[in-house]
């Protein structure tokens, strides 16, 4: 007899064990599937920016429970990813997407910087419409990056300004994977070479010093200006104890917002300072050295479109976070990104933005 070959000798009708209720037959490897219909759907709900859990809640909320749905959260899992590994495969990288755009769009820009083992560390793109509103609206940029997003945990770092509705456009967006000067030096060269060398005349940011030194280095005309809302959060943290008496907060408010010439300025800080002790206050000092770069009486003549702190790439981030997830690769981020800033889609990036912030779309 063939040794491959099986003989049943006894069968014994009685299980050892009990069967799969009914209920939970629909978790059996052998019951499930994602049909065609189930497929289609969630192909359109995953284009449309929404997470793969979420794209399974719907499915059980819709059946009436997860044993009616016919498949797993996993399996939609799967599913995504296998789909997503077809759009991806054959090398298809971030960059090698960016080149077929350039290839359709000779405005698209892109650059990336390497190590010293030829690994991407980070990179930069603006299309064609971007460079043509930062042609227009560049005077006032708004560059803020905490924002991370995809699964390499890069920092999302957006410039952002204001089009002449007030509304928020985007010149450009880069992912970093660190943020040290060099890499805000390459950056911020990368972004002037998109943009013609054309330099901005304010830029707002946060309180990050090696930020600040690409700054200095790369775009000395650019005036340098910190988001005061950050600052304020800051003084929370420095001076609670000082901000807890009243005639202290009323004389910092008004240095922040409400003074009305340089020389006004010094006289309010001077008041303010004698409330405070100064040698256990370091931080009081060094944001009085930082006044020209907060203060908006020590930026009168120059432009600066209203804005006051970095809240619209703040908002943008929110925008971000409501399409993406941590889970996405580079590639995707980038599909999702041109999908939703597109210009067939602004309606739906307007009502998003207004949704987070009414003042960004007025």
């Amino acid at each position: 007899m063939d040794k491959d070959t099986w003989i049943v000798s006894k069968f014994i009708a009685d299980h050892n064990h009990d069967l799969v209720k009914s209920f939970a037959r629909a978790m059996l490897r052998s019951q499930r599937r994602v049909d065609e219909a189930y497929a289609n759907m969630i192909e359109d709900m995953d284009n449309a920016g929404l997470k793969p859990c979420s794209v399974y809640s719907y499915f059980v909320e819709a059946t009436g429970g997860a044993e009616n749905v016919g498949f797993l959260k996993s399996d939609c899992n799967n599913f995504l990813q296998s789909k997503r590994n077809k759009t991806l495969e054959a090398g298809d990288s971030v960059i090698n997407h960016f080149k077929s755009l350039q290839a359709n769009d000779s405005s698209f820009f892109y650059t990336m910087q390497v190590d010293s083992e030829n690994c991407m560390t980070n990179f930069f793109w603006s299309d064609g419409i971007s460079r043509t509103d930062y042609n227009h609206f560049g005077d006032v940029v708004i560059f803020y990056t905490t924002y991370r997003t995809n699964n390499y945990n890069m920092a999302c770092a957006p410039f952002i300004g204001v089009n002449h509705h007030k509304q928020s456009v985007l010149f450009g967006c880069a992912f970093l994977l660190n943020e040290t000067t060099k890499s805000f030096s390459w950056l911020f060269e990368s972004f002037l070479e998109a943009m013609d060398r054309l330099q901005p005349k304010i830029i707002f940011t946060d309180q990050c010093q090696a930020m600040a030194n690409a700054i200095k280095r790369v775009l000395p005309k650019s005036q340098l200006r910190l988001c005061l809302w950050h600052i304020g959060q800051n003084a929370a943290k420095h001076l609670s104890y000082y901000l807890r008496k009243p005639a202290f907060k009323v004389l910092f408010n008004r240095s922040l917002y409400n003074c009305g010439s340089e020389q006004e300025f010094e006289e309010v800080w001077a008041r303010l300072v004698t409330k405070v002790d100064i040698s256990k206050c370091s931080w009081l000092k060094e944001i009085y050295e930082l006044r020209a770069n907060w203060c908006p009486t020590f930026s009168k003549n120059y432009l600066s479109a209203g804005i006051l702190s970095t809240q619209r790439s703040e908002s943008m981030n929110n925008v971000f976070r409501t399409v993406t997830c941590k889970t996405m690769s580079l590639t995707q981020f980038v599909l999702r990104y041109e999908k939703f800033w597109s210009v067939d889609d602004g309606q739906n990036c307007k009502k998003t933005l207004s949704a987070i912030n009414p003042h960004l779309v007025e």
